[in-house]
């Protein structure tokens, strides 16, 4: 028992539990920064080299928030703290130079305007994270939202241009995972509703398909504007879609969290494959 004990609270067993602790596991999360990014990148085109230097930024940042809000949890005696934090500072020194690689080599002056404007809803989030209400639907579309900027800093990264249509695409990224926490939500929320009438359901539904139609409507403003290519708006009608087969099926059975959690994964996919298939088609 006493070498178990030794065992499990030596130096290294401490340091790979804290490298455990300071990896994000919210899948979620992790799903809209490659997505967003991956869009930003491939949608717009430009220079790959300084896209993969922001994504090692946006990784590094997004590693260190989590590792220091996981460290300022812990209690002053646990032994794992300061192994955290130090996770935390490698971290956050490799995205700011990362950052710092893209204004002196790349000169991506305009991704300070932008990062700072990002750093707006990553700080809103981090305040309801302290307060508890991270898992509140305000503090759920701050997350979303906040995370879907990476795709015009990606786009910005690889082009260096900041214009309207990076806007667009921005708002494509923003509407398609805002939208999937109200469907998500609904999937798994309002269980009593889901096994009810096709009334019932729509009700239930509603601020879902509406969020969600709104956006499909906007999106196709945006194409008579110029700012988006005419088939770019499909991505969001597939979100519609998925909504109202979720709205139109009745289900009795228990909700499997992590069922819906893959099933949101394929979506996001579906979702990526549209959208660049649809700027790829405009080229």
């Amino acid at each position: 028992m006493m070498a178990t004990g030794t065992l499990a609270t030596s130096p290294a067993a401490r340091r790979r539990s804290a490298f455990s602790v300071s990896v994000p596991r919210q899948h979620g999360a992790w799903s809209i920064l490659l997505a967003s990014y991956f869009v930003g990148t491939v949608a717009l085109g430009g220079d790959a080299a300084p896209a993969l230097v922001l994504l090692v930024a946006v990784v590094g940042g997004f590693m260190a928030r989590h590792a220091i809000v996981s460290a300022a949890r812990m209690s002053d005696n646990e032994l794992r703290k300061r192994a955290v934090g130090g996770w935390a500072a490698l971290y956050g020194v490799l995205g700011a130079l990362s950052a710092a690689v893209l204004l002196t080599v790349y000169q991506r002056w305009l991704l300070v305007p932008l990062g700072a404007l990002a750093l707006v809803p990553a700080l809103v989030a981090l305040i309801l994270e302290r307060r508890r209400q991270d898992r509140t639907l305000a503090g759920e579309l701050v997350g979303a939202v906040g995370l879907s900027l990476i795709a015009p800093l990606a786009s910005c990264a690889a082009t260096g241009t900041l214009e309207g249509r990076t806007w667009a695409l921005w708002f494509l990224t923003a509407g398609f995972f805002a939208g999937s926490v109200f469907h998500v939500r609904y999937l798994v929320r309002c269980k009593a509703a889901r096994a009810g009438t096709l009334a019932v359901r729509r009700h239930a539904a509603l601020p879902s398909v509406w969020f969600h139609f709104t956006a499909v409507v906007a999106a196709f403003v945006l194409v008579a504007l110029g700012l988006l290519p005419r088939l770019a708006p499909s991505a969001l009608v597939y979100a519609l879609a998925r909504v109202c087969a979720a709205v139109g099926s009745r289900r009795k059975a228990p909700v499997v969290v992590r069922r819906v959690g893959f099933a949101e994964l394929g979506h996001t996919f579906a979702f990526v494959v549209l959208l660049v298939a649809a700027y790829r088609v405009a080229q």
